[in-house]
Parts: C-alpha cells; sequence; structure tokens
C-alpha cells in the first residue's frame, strides 16, 4: 500500500478545527467562493456539474478529498461521490436563495499566516499519513447492480411509476346500499 503525506492542497473531510483551519480547505472555500455566484443562478443538473468543476479544479492543483479512519489513525482519499457530496455542500454554505445574493459574513477571508490573527484562526497544515483505499466492492451480484437507481440521479425516477389500485368494493362488502 503506498503511503504519503497530506498536502497543503489536500481536502480534508470531517468535524473540527483541524479540518476548518487546515490550509487546504481555506484554498478550497476559496476556489468555492468563485463559483458560488454561478451556482446561485443555476438549475439542478447545472448545479452538479459546477460542484464537479470544484473538484476538478483541486484535483488539477495537486489536491485529494481525504478522510480520517479513527481505526488506523491514517488518511482515506474519499470516493467521488464523497468529494461532490461535500462540494455541494460548501457552495450551498453561505447562500441567501430567498434574496438570490451570497451573505458577505460567509464569504471566506484571505489566505494569511498574519501575526495579528488569532492563532485558532490561522491556517495551518495539519500533518499526517495517506494510506491509498481499498477498491470499492459490493455484495451484490453484477446484473443487479445495474437495475438499482442512483438516489442522486433524477432520470431514473422518470422510469418508475406507481400505482395504487383501492379495493374492488362489492354489494357483500358495504353495510348499507342506496339505490339511486
Amino acid at each position: 500500500m503506498t503511503e504519503s503525506s497530506i498536502s497543503e492542497n489536500d481536502v480534508l473531510c470531517g468535524r473540527g478545527g483541524a479540518t476548518n483551519t487546515h490550509i487546504g480547505n481555506k484554498r478550497f472555500r476559496s476556489i468555492v467562493s468563485e463559483f458560488q455566484e454561478e451556482y446561485l443562478d443555476a438549475r439542478k443538473k447545472e448545479k452538479a456539474a459546477i460542484a464537479k468543476r470544484v473538484v476538478q479544479r483541486v484535483h488539477e492543483n495537486g489536491g485529494r478529498f481525504l478522510k480520517r479512519d479513527a481505526t488506523t489513525d491514517m488518511w482515506l482519499e474519499v470516493p467521488l461521490k464523497k468529494a461532490l457530496l461535500k462540494t455541494g455542500q460548501a457552495l450551498r454554505e453561505g447562500l441567501d436563495v430567498r434574496h438570490k445574493t451570497v451573505r458577505p459574513d460567509k464569504m471566506p477571508r484571505r489566505l494569511s499566516d498574519s501575526s495579528s490573527e488569532s492563532p485558532r484562526k490561522r491556517a495551518r497544515l495539519v500533518h499526517g499519513k495517506v494510506i491509498q483505499s481499498p477498491p470499492m466492492t459490493s455484495a451484490a451480484p453484477e446484473q443487479q447492480q445495474h437495475t438499482i437507481p442512483d438516489l442522486n440521479d433524477e432520470q431514473n425516477y422518470d422510469q418508475v411509476s406507481l400505482y395504487f389500485a383501492p379495493p374492488t368494493i362489492t354489494r357483500d362488502s358495504c353495510d348499507t346500499t342506496v339505490e339511486v
């Protein structure tokens, strides 16, 4: 298994100060802010494409989306789907959808290592080892994998139609009948 270190271009998934202040996450939020105006005006399918462009930009800069494995204390690269979900959430954060604006208090601060900043907010590099993620496998047989719709894909729902047939009512199933 290949082992490397967390870089300043990597985006760390998870909660807490370590991920929020990591220099790669601050750069990620800066990239996200460049796309928020476009995201605000986009239709649903266009929003997915915008999220994909943000993820591509992170990858082009040499970054990865990483999540810490609590059992080994190592970092693993997350699947593309998880990276897109994190990016979509980041794009929505700080948007005032009703007024179609980006809230100014939610705009990312400039990246700096200024000593006037609080040490808690200063961008820093999280240290840790990154190992190659194990390949994704499924317990389902091959032919069944193609029949399960992806919940994030609207097109699959157009193909499914549900019909509820009410029970047949007969004279025998009624307590009283009225002839009209």
